[in-house]
């Protein structure tokens, strides 16, 4: 449940991703006569609640959703592409990798180049 939630859930909003995880999932899981727990909750096995408060103290929003997503980003193997209307994200990442010389840069940025060398 968890592995399948961080490869394919993370474009949708909220209501579509219960969706597929009540109606896809799990229906997959049951048909298939393969465990699963009754929540369906993949942040009990993603993350724990010191990691979601670190979170908040880095300031990603405390909603479900933002949650879902940090769970998403530190759980991928894979580079996250993050759709970031309201910057809240980026704010995100930002604190969080502060400590670890973390270079933010642009492709119209004239020095791309020597940045991202």
């Amino acid at each position: 449940m968890a592995s399948a939630f961080v490869s394919y859930i993370g474009p949708f909003n909220m209501s579509y991703r219960l969706s597929i995880m009540k109606d896809k999932f799990a229906k997959f899981f049951k048909d298939n006569k393969i465990p699963v727990s009754d929540s369906l909750n993949p942040l009990e096995i993603l993350t724990t609640e010191a990691e979601m408060a670190q979170w908040q103290n880095e300031k990603l929003p405390s909603d479900i959703v933002s949650m879902q997503n940090g769970a998403i980003l530190t759980n991928s193997d894979r580079y996250t592409l993050m759709i970031d209307p309201q910057l809240q994200g980026i704010t995100w990442i930002k604190m969080r990798y502060n400590d670890h010389n973390l270079q933010v840069t642009r492709l119209s940025n004239k020095k791309l180049i020597p940045t991202l060398e």
